[in-house]
């Protein structure tokens, strides 16, 4: 952003009027909201923006993302959720390997055959990026 500077009087109820040349510059409408802030020794302006609240912590902060369908994640959010979805994933898998062993010793029980083949070999193994 250009350096701009103007010197204005603050009017009896401690209002001052922000430049059109700023407003424009960040976007400023009439009818927005702008953040006051102190800092240290002066005083700081700018436009609100509204951040929505994290769907697994509650959090609002500016770092907070919004997801497919409209879902909004904080970093934090993110990782609770990421950990998870993987953890999901091993008991998934764990139960479909689970299930093709037992499926696989199940066959060779009625069709009368004698299993000798390494069950590991036959379960699926699978590939942890696809799902």
């Amino acid at each position: 952003m250009k350096g701009l500077s103007t010197l204005r009087k603050i009017d009896a109820v401690g209002r001052i009027v922000i430049p059109i040349e700023l407003r424009k510059e960040l976007n400023i409408g009439q009818d927005d909201s702008v953040e006051i802030l102190l800092e240290d020794n002066h005083i700081e302006i700018k436009k609100y923006k509204e951040y929505d609240k994290c769907v697994v912590t509650g959090e609002v902060t500016p770092e907070n993302r919004r997801y497919a369908n409209n879902m909004v994640l904080s970093p934090l959010g993110a990782k609770i959720l990421f950990n998870e979805i993987k953890d999901k994933q091993k008991t998934f898998e764990f139960t479909i390997q689970r299930f093709f062993k037992s499926t696989y010793f199940l066959c060779c029980i009625l069709s009368n055959q004698f299993c000798t083949e390494d069950p590991k070999l036959v379960a699926p193994t699978f590939n942890s990026s696809i799902i």
